[in-house]
C-alpha cells in the first residue's frame, strides 16, 4: 500500500513539475512592468496599448509586477521577464530609473522602453542612455501651462503646487498663474497642504504620488486638488482634474516600431503634448501629438470654445520655451 502511495506522489509530483515546466516555456515577447499586483494607472494604459497592438499581429506579452519595493525587487521582475524570453519591456515608474541605469549595460541585448522617465544614478547627478534603451519624455511644462490657464479661467485665485524633483510642471503651471494674476504657494511636503488650506488656498496642483496625501487633505477641508499621471478621480470627489499622459498611445507607438524593426535607441523623444478633456470632463490628457488642445470647464465635455485648440496653440506660439 505504501509503494503504491509512493508511486502516486512521485506520478502527481511528476506531473506538477512537467506543468509548471511548460509554463515557464511559454514565449512572452513583450513585458510590462509594475508595482502593483495587477496593471493600475500608468502601467495599466501601458498594457492596453502594447495588447491592442500585439494582438492584432500576433505578438505575446505579460505584465509583471515587482514582489518587494526595492532596487533587488524591481531588478527581478526584470530578470523574470527575460527568464520568460522577454525582449521588450516598458518601465515607467520613477523608482525603474536607477535599475536601468545600473544594468542596461548587462542586458544589452533587451529593449527597454521607458515612458516619461531616463536612466538615473542614485544619487540623481547622472543620466546615461545606451542603444538598447529609449526614452519617451513628454512636455510637461507646457502641460503645466495650459492647465495653470484653465484654473485661471475658472475663477481661482489662490493655489498650491506640490512638486517632486525631476518634474517640469512648474514652469509653465507658474508662467500661467503669474499671467492670470493668481497667487501662488509651493513645496515639496504634502502635509503642508492643510495650513495652506485653511488660510484660503482653494486647489493644489500635486505632482505624482504625492496627491495621494494631499487628496484626503483636501477632502476633510472640502476644498479641491489636480494630480497629474494618471486619472486620479479614484481618491475622492475632492480630485477636480487630473492632467494625463496617453501611455497607451505611446505604447502603442513603441511596440509598433519595435516589431517593424525601428528602434528609437540612444537618444531622448521628448513628445509634443496636447491637452484635452477626458471622460466627464475630468482630466486632460497629455499624449504624442499636437493636433487637439481644448479647456475643460470641468462639468463635461465643453470646452470655453469650439476652437479652443486653435486658441491654445496660440497661447503657446507665444511662449519661448527656451528659457
Amino acid at each position: 500500500m505504501k509503494r503504491k502511495l509512493t508511486i502516486a506522489l512521485a506520478a502527481l509530483l511528476l506531473f506538477t513539475m512537467t506543468g509548471c515546466i511548460e509554463r515557464n516555456t511559454v514565449k512572452y515577447e513583450i513585458a510590462v512592468l509594475g508595482m502593483h499586483e495587477e496593471p493600475f494607472g500608468r502601467e495599466a494604459e501601458i498594457y492596453k496599448g502594447v495588447k491592442e497592438y500585439a494582438d492584432s499581429v500576433g505578438l505575446t506579452y505579460a505584465y509583471y509586477a515587482v514582489g518587494e519595493d526595492s532596487f533587488d525587487g524591481r531588478e527581478s521582475a526584470i530578470r523574470h521577464a527575460m527568464n520568460n524570453r522577454a525582449k521588450l519591456v516598458f518601465v515607467a515608474d520613477p523608482s525603474f530609473s536607477e535599475v536601468v541605469y545600473e544594468k542596461q549595460y548587462f542586458y544589452e541585448k533587451y529593449n527597454f522602453s521607458m515612458l516619461g522617465i531616463r536612466p538615473r544614478s542614485m544619487d540623481g547627478t547622472k543620466t546615461v542612455v545606451t542603444e538598447n534603451v529609449a526614452v519617451m519624455l513628454y512636455d510637461e511644462r507646457a502641460a503645466g501651462y495650459l492647465a495653470g490657464q484653465a484654473l485661471v479661467k475658472e475663477g481661482y485665485t489662490s493655489i498650491g503646487f506640490v512638486d517632486e524633483a525631476g518634474h517640469d510642471y512648474y514652469r509653465g503651471f507658474s508662467e500661467a498663474l503669474s499671467e492670470g494674476g493668481a497667487t501662488l504657494l509651493r513645496t515639496s511636503k504634502a502635509e503642508e497642504v492643510s495650513a495652506w488650506y485653511d488660510e484660503g488656498v482653494e486647489v493644489v496642483f500635486a505632482v505624482g504620488e504625492s496627491i495621494e496625501q494631499v487628496a484626503p487633505i483636501a477632502e476633510g477641508k472640502g476644498k479641491k486638488v489636480v494630480g497629474t499621471e494618471y486619472d486620479r478621480s479614484y481618491l475622492g470627489k475632492s480630485v477636480l482634474s487630473s492632467l494625463v499622459k496617453d501611455w497607451k498611445t505611446s505604447a502603442y507607438a513603441v511596440t509598433f516600431l519595435w516589431h517593424v524593426g525601428y528602434w528609437l535607441d540612444k537618444s531622448e523623444h521628448r513628445l509634443a503634448e496636447s491637452v484635452r478633456t477626458v471622460g466627464a470632463g475630468t482630466s486632460y490628457s497629455a499624449y504624442p501629438a499636437c493636433d487637439w488642445f481644448g479647456f475643460s470647464d470641468f462639468s463635461g465635455f465643453q470646452t470655453y470654445d469650439a476652437s479652443s485648440q486653435a486658441e491654445a496653440l496660440a497661447l503657446l506660439a507665444k511662449k519661448d520655451w527656451k528659457k
